[in-house]
């Protein structure tokens, strides 16, 4: 009977430990998570010039968190890393390539290791 009280209790003890775990790892996640429903911004400033420094910027980014930068061309890929400052703002000057369309992508990892597209534009260099 006592073997059996005490499996008992430590099975309700197991499931309670368990159940104050989930709770707090949802909470904890939901802290320190990023928001779906906030929408990064990338603009860049235009017109660009060929083989020259372009500027580039945004906000709504999650502050401590580098941004990384994925600049795509119909020839090449360019990646670098942007710093975000206190108010979630990036601000960042990049060397333009030849003539074309391009996309840069703003990507930041705030799940775990995994990247999240956060923002994105298309932009023409003359």
């Amino acid at each position: 009977m006592q073997r059996a009280v005490f499996r008992g209790l430590v099975g309700l003890l197991l499931v309670v430990s368990l159940t104050l775990l989930s709770v707090g790892s949802v909470a904890a996640a939901g802290a320190k998570g990023h928001s779906s429903s906030i929408s990064a911004t990338l603009t860049v400033l235009s017109p660009v010039s060929a083989y020259s420094y372009f500027h580039g910027q945004g906000c709504g980014y999650v502050v401590g968190t580098p941004v990384n930068m994925v600049l795509r061309s119909g020839t090449s890929d360019a990646f670098f890393p942007v710093g975000v400052d206190g108010s979630g703002c990036i601000s960042f000057d990049y060397y333009s390539g030849g003539p074309g369309s391009y996309v840069l992508d703003a990507y930041q990892g705030i799940r775990s290791r995994q990247q999240t597209l956060e923002a994105s534009t298309t932009f023409t260099i003359n």
